[in-house]
């Protein structure tokens, strides 16, 4: 019997390529506002408030560097964001792998 729950590592170079992360950025962040639940709208507000130039799609990028990251002091400060909370991103960084690693 093989388990169902095991994914293939999927290698970084292939997560950072932009042509495997094509169309991914506005579903990810999608994900990583609805595990925000009721503070999804302040949330949203207080990033939009932010001086600009602000990157959008801010789940979904410090998601993407969750997964790019190399050693644990880098991912304990992408964690940090002041407004958007941990749980968040790594919801939204779990989703974006498991959509990667559906097309490799």
């Amino acid at each position: 019997a093989r388990p169902k729950d095991v994914l293939l590592p999927v290698p970084k170079e292939y997560i950072a390529d932009g042509f495997n992360l094509a169309q991914l950025a506005p579903i990810v962040e999608r994900i990583g506002f609805q595990v925000l639940g009721a503070q999804a709208v302040d949330i949203a507000k207080r990033l939009v408030e932010l001086p600009s130039p602000q990157p959008s799609y801010p789940i979904y990028r410090l998601a993407l560097q969750l997964l790019l990251n190399e050693n644990e002091a880098q991912e304990a400060m992408i964690l940090q964001h002041p407004l958007i909370p941990q749980e968040a991103i790594q919801q939204a960084a779990e989703a974006l792998y498991l959509l990667v690693h559906a097309r490799f």
